[in-house]
């Protein structure tokens, strides 16, 4: 192979590998950004609803906060 072909395909490899690498950062981004909209939406509900069923707006109503 010339010195030419062999420069080539190894700008070819360097490049598929820096898009590979910007693929996992875009893909790992959104499933983390995917997870804490759960675990917020999970917290919100929780925060919203004590063990007794009122929300916690009635409770601190009811103990006048």
């Amino acid at each position: 192979m010339s010195d030419h072909a062999v420069i080539f395909l190894l700008f070819l490899c360097i490049v598929f590998l820096i898009g590979i690498i910007l693929y996992q950062q875009f893909d790992f981004h959104a499933k983390i950004q995917t997870t804490l909209r759960k675990i917020s939406e999970q917290l919100k509900e929780i925060a919203d609803t004590d063990s007794g069923g009122r929300s916690s707006r009635q409770q601190c109503h009811i103990l006048s906060c």
